[in-house]
């Protein structure tokens, strides 16, 4: 019958669906093998080297109830009247005539917020005389855990510099540094188990403590005593700081966190990281498990110089500004290069849009370090000059007369290099090299060079109102 109507027989009809199968199974299977052979190839050249420090260390971070500023922080964020709308545009103006130690400049209606937010502000007081401070411990966050309370101590903190100009207006310059004070130990609490956000907060409350401090330590009312209270207190609390180290590590331990969460991988939450309908091609790119192994060799790089003195670490290269190899230390065979290595990034969709700008990170942190060792200064001239009516000439005599232990070294310099200092007329300029490392004599703008983006560090002791001093201001 078939042949009769010129179909085929049955069997070759079976043949041809028998090819085609085979076919396209050939075809399917070789497609995946394909896919899979890309996959694999992405992560090859990458030494699975696993967690390149030892995160044990983060198991039990053990600090009682009592001796944790949290609660404290808590509340205090929770007690702050917000500022009328209308008047948060301006706020900056305020903040600068309170650097300025001109209270009477302040607005009335922020002057009214700042009296208003007394309670707010005695809850935050009381929490940084607490020993220490904890969010959540690092192991258990990740990439979108929020963080309300650093959030909320950054609108404390532009209360209380202003609360500090309202005291010294007051003839209270005391309570005005136990203001300063508290700032300092808020911004040590916040870095203290962060990362990246939270130390750049921690280092942007240190810079407006360091301002208002130096308000206080030029204040007619503040006597030697003071003085030497304020100068004991600096050198106690800037020896908190942790390490950046400590940054590097928590970094890690949120990014894999994020990585090894299935659902948040797999969701909607990061907002860089690619929908669901493009996650085929994440599996074909071995994301997120290339990223993973790209970040323990980052961080690998990163810890074995990021604790140094500047002036020790080897050279930066690429813009993830990864760590030359030192000469005089011998890696294991699993550690990349830093040349592959910063490809390595680059190849990782997920590791390039993560890792961290920590050159800005270190730019802040440099720039504290020299504020403080700036501050410190100052307070040693501020009480020589109380003894003599003049400012010291020199550093020379700041350490003759016992006002300065030793020389201080200049944090940012790459050499062995003093801070500098000069005297002009009844101004004082304390600095140190900044970003580029080089010495431009204390010029923090730089008219005649526009395009020079790195100049010094420092503040201005004895200083009347100019161009300078906005480049002191956070």
């Amino acid at each position: 019958m078939n042949d009769e109507i010129g179909f085929p027989p049955k069997p070759f009809l079976v043949r041809i669906l028998k090819w085609k199968f085979l076919t396209g199974s050939v075809l399917l299977i070789g497609t995946i093998a394909i896919g899979l052979t890309f996959r694999a190839s992405r992560i090859m050249g990458i030494p699975d080297i696993g967690d390149p420090f030892d995160v044990e260390q983060f198991v039990d971070i053990d600090i009682a109830p009592e001796d944790n500023a949290l609660k404290d922080y808590e509340a205090a964020v929770a007690a702050v009247v917000p500022l009328a709308e209308s008047f948060r545009d301006q706020l900056n103006s305020d903040l600068d005539a309170a650097y300025d130690g001109r209270w009477d400049a302040v607005r009335r209606d922020v002057q009214q917020w700042v009296r208003d937010n007394a309670k707010a502000i005695e809850l935050w007081k009381q929490g940084t005389e607490k020993k220490s401070y904890i969010y959540h411990n690092p192991r258990d966050g990740n990439i979108i855990t929020l963080l309300p309370v650093v959030q909320g101590i950054r609108n404390v903190a532009r209360i209380a510099v202003l609360d500090i100009s309202r005291l010294l207006a007051e003839e209270k310059p005391h309570e005005a540094w136990l203001r300063c004070r508290a700032l300092m130990r808020c911004s040590r609490h916040v870095a203290t188990y962060g990362t990246a956000i939270e130390r750049l907060v921690a280092a942007v409350t240190y810079a407006q403590a360091t301002h208002a401090a130096l308000t206080v330590c030029e204040h007619a009312g503040t006597d030697e005593s003071l003085l030497e209270e304020m100068m004991e207190d600096v050198r106690e609390i800037y020896q908190k700081t942790v390490p950046l180290s400590m940054v590097v590590k928590c970094n890690y331990l949120m990014m894999k966190n994020t990585y090894h969460n299935r659902e948040l991988m797999m969701g909607n939450e990061i907002e860089f990281w690619p929908r669901l309908e493009l996650q085929a091609a994440n599996f074909l790119l071995n994301e997120p498990r290339h990223a993973q192994l790209v970040w323990q060799q980052y961080t690998a790089n990163v810890l074995d110089q990021i604790d140094r003195p500047r002036r020790e670490q080897q050279a930066r290269i690429g813009i993830f500004e990864l760590f030359e190899r030192d000469p005089a230390t011998e890696y294991p065979e699993n550690l990349l290069t830093p040349d592959v290595l910063e490809q390595k990034c680059h190849e990782s969709t997920l590791a390039e849009k993560t890792i961290p700008d920590l050159g800005g990170l270190e730019h802040y942190c440099l720039q504290e370090h020299v504020r403080k060792e700036a501050l410190v200064m100052a307070i040693g001239a501020r009480m020589y000059y109380l003894q003599y009516g003049e400012y010291p000439m020199d550093l020379e005599t700041l350490v003759d007369e016992g006002l300065l232990d030793e020389y201080p070294l200049d944090p940012s310099s790459y050499d062995v290099e003093v801070m500098g200092y000069r005297v002009e007329g009844n101004k004082v300029y304390i600095w140190g090299n900044g970003d580029d490392g080089v010495n431009n004599d204390g010029r923090w703008l730089e008219s005649d060079n526009p395009e020079h983006q790195y100049v010094d560090i420092g503040i201005i002791l004895g200083r009347e109102k100019d161009d300078s001093v906005e480049a002191q201001k956070p």
